[in-house]
C-alpha cells in the first residue's frame, strides 16, 4: 500500500530506498511461492491478487523514472520478475478471484516493464478476462488492458477480443470515456490488427471527435496513425478536426517519430481536405529540415 500510494502521488523515491524496497519484495515473493521438490512441506500462503497488482503497478510507475541500466532499474526489474513468478504460480481457480482492476493493472505493468508472462498463464488470464473480469472494468481499465496486450504483442483469442470491443463500445457512450482511453483503444486495435465492425467505428468517430480537443499531440498522432493502419477512412470532419488541432499545437513540435507517423497516415487519408494537406506539407518540410541538419552535423563531426 505504501509503494502504491507513493506511485499514485507521483513521488519518486531515492535510489537507496528503491533498491531496499525491491530487495524486500523479491524476498517476500520467494517466501510465498512453493520451492521445487517441496511437495511434502505445507504450501506457503500465496500473495493476494490485489497486493500483486498494486506492487507491480507501483514498480512499473517507479521504473519510468529510473535510468535504464541503473542499480535502481535493475533492482526493480528483478522484483517485477519475482512478482510475475508469483502471478504465474496461481492456478486457474485462483485467477477467478482477480477483479477487473487487478487484471488491467498487471497487464499494464508487465507491458511497461517489458516482462512477458508464459503463454499458458496468459491463456488462463485471458479466459478469465473474457468471462468475468472485463465486466468489472472501467473505460480506463478496458483501454489499458488493450494497450498492455498490444505492447506485449499478445493477440487475444476472438471471444476475448469481442468482449473487450463490446465493453469499449458501451463505455464510449458514457461521460467516463476519456481522451486517453480513446487514443489507447484505437492504437491497440491497430497494433493487434483487430478490425472493429462498422457499427463500432461509427460510435468511435462520433465520441472521439468530441474528445479530440482535449488530446495532446501524441494522442492525436496515435489516433491518426491507428485509423490509417487499420485501413479505414474516417469521416472527413474527423480528419479535418485532427489536422486543425495538429496545426494549432504545432506540427514542428512533433518528435521525429511523430512526424514520420503523421506523414505516413495523412498521406493515406483521401479525404484529408485543405487542413490535412497543410499538415502533410508542414510535416514533410520539417522532416526534410531535420534530416538536413543531421547530415550537416555528421559532416562537421567527420
Amino acid at each position: 500500500t505504501l509503494a502504491w500510494s507513493l506511485a499514485t502521488l507521483d513521488v519518486q523515491p531515492r535510489t537507496a530506498w528503491l533498491s531496499t524496497f525491491a530487495s524486500v519484495i523479491s524476498s517476500i515473493s520467494r517466501s510465498s511461492t512453493p520451492a521445487a521438490g517441496s511437495a511434502a512441506v505445507a504450501a506457503p500462503e500465496p500473495m493476494h491478487h490485489r497486493d500483486l497488482s498494486m506492487l507491480l503497478w507501483a514498480i512499473a510507475t517507479f521504473s519510468k523514472s529510473a535510468a535504464e541500466g541503473s542499480a535502481a532499474a535493475n533492482s526493480l526489474q528483478a522484483a517485477a520478475g519475482a512478482l510475475l513468478h508469483c502471478c504465474q504460480c496461481q492456478e486457474a481457480v485462483s485467477l477467478r478471484a482477480w477483479d477487473g482492476q487487478s487484471v488491467s493493472n498487471v497487464l499494464w505493468a508487465l507491458a511497461t516493464l517489458g516482462q512477458r508472462p508464459s503463454a499458458a498463464w496468459l491463456d488462463k488470464l485471458l479466459q478469465h478476462l473474457e468471462r468475468h473480469a472485463v465486466k468489472q472494468m472501467t473505460s480506463q481499465g478496458v483501454s489499458v488492458t488493450l494497450w498492455g496486450l498490444a505492447a506485449l504483442g499478445v493477440v487475444p483469442h476472438a471471444a476475448c477480443t469481442a468482449a473487450l470491443l463490446s465493453a469499449a463500445a458501451q463505455h464510449m457512450q458514457t461521460p467516463c470515456f476519456t481522451p486517453q482511453a480513446a487514443s489507447n483503444t484505437i492504437w491497440a486495435l491497430a497494433v493487434l490488427e483487430q478490425m472493429p465492425s462498422k457499427a463500432w467505428l461509427a460510435v468511435f468517430w462520433s465520441r472521439s471527435r468530441l474528445l479530440l480537443p482535449d488530446m495532446n499531440s501524441q494522442g492525436l498522432v496515435n489516433c491518426l496513425w491507428a485509423v490509417a493502419r487499420l485501413g479505414v477512412q474516417p469521416p472527413q470532419e474527423w480528419v479535418v478536426d485532427v489536422a486543425e488541432l495538429l496545426l494549432q499545437q504545432g506540427v514542428q513540435e512533433l518528435s521525429s517519430q511523430g512526424l514520420s507517423n503523421v506523414l505516413w497516415a495523412m498521406a493515406r487519408m483521401s479525404n484529408r481536405g485543405r487542413q490535412g494537406q497543410e499538415v502533410l506539407e508542414l510535416a514533410l518540410q520539417q522532416a526534410v529540415s531535420r534530416l538536413s541538419q543531421q547530415q550537416q552535423q555528421q559532416q562537421q563531426q567527420q
